[in-house]
């Protein structure tokens, strides 16, 4: 990822009482002025146009973070990163974690997906009473949920984090961007935010690297990269800078494209679950 300055000048600014110096990615500068993120994912190509409109710093009680829908992805991997052997729940910060740097871009409603994800209803294990999800900040809620239910074992609490932050998360995101990238008016500022978070600051974490390690999986590469991946790249290029009418279009292929990729997800762990039932160890 490379970032292009665009404006004939620097902003400084003080960052903890020092002076800001420009990061950098791949030896290129990433800083606070305005400028173009060239994302460059595995070979998949896509300009954002104003680095300022998917990242910016915040303050987190005296320690300032770099935060947005560029860095979902490093986040949801730092959550997945912190669980290690013996699990340590009841002094976890995943929670915190993902309410502080996350849920502000991932639980806010909107998105013609938003109702389906609130209203969903499901029949628990238990062979209960069926519920909805009903909360508009549902992902909260069943992390919260989880880092409480000390009667499952740990591997599958953990995988209901990392799905939770990783893809839930991301996926919403992305569908709430691209929706609002041509409803209620074109805005191509949103179509921008859906991509960086597709394609991450960091490529492990997102959604990108999600498709290509399904994709590994189920012999659905094209070359270094999975099929659905390069269809939702092409999707994302031919929607920035058209019209709302394009923009939908568009929508429409990159949703079909997540939902095979996860497709794949839930036939997979089904395949592990009916090995481990024949082997009479589930």
């Amino acid at each position: 990822t490379t970032t292009t300055t665009t404006m004939g000048f620097l902003f400084v600014i003080a960052i903890a009482g020092g002076m800001w110096r420009p990061e950098t990615r791949d030896g290129f500068p990433l800083g606070a002025e305005a400028a173009t993120i060239e994302i460059d994912s595995n070979g998949m190509r896509y300009t954002i146009d104003d680095n300022s409109t998917v990242q910016f710093y915040k303050d987190f009680s005296g320690t300032t973070e770099r935060i947005g829908p560029y860095h979902l992805s490093e986040r949801a991997q730092h959550i997945k990163n912190e669980f290690t052997d013996p699990y340590d729940w009841a002094n976890s910060d995943y929670l915190q974690d993902f309410e502080s740097y996350m849920a502000e871009f991932c639980e806010v409603s909107g998105g013609d997906d938003w109702d389906t994800f609130t209203e969903y209803m499901f029949t628990p294990s238990d062979g209960g009473v069926q519920n909805r999800v009903a909360s508009d900040t549902f992902m909260t809620k069943y992390l919260n949920e989880t880092i409480l239910d000390n009667d499952a074992p740990d591997a599958g609490r953990f995988e209901k984090v990392e799905k939770t932050v990783k893809d839930m998360c991301g996926m919403h995101a992305v569908l709430r961007y691209l929706f609002e990238g041509f409803t209620p008016t074109n805005n191509n500022t949103n179509w921008d935010k859906a991509a960086a978070v597709y394609y991450g600051h960091t490529y492990t974490g997102s959604l990108s690297h999600r498709a290509n390690y399904l994709g590994g999986q189920f012999n659905t590469m094209d070359g270094s990269n999975s099929d659905t991946n390069r269809k939702i790249n092409t999707a994302f290029i031919h929607g920035k800078d058209s019209s709302t009418e394009v923009k939908e279009e568009q929508y429409e292929i990159i949703e079909h494209q997540m939902r095979i990729v996860y497709a794949q997800g839930i036939i997979k762990y089904a395949h592990q679950v009916d090995k481990a039932v024949a082997a009479g160890s589930a």
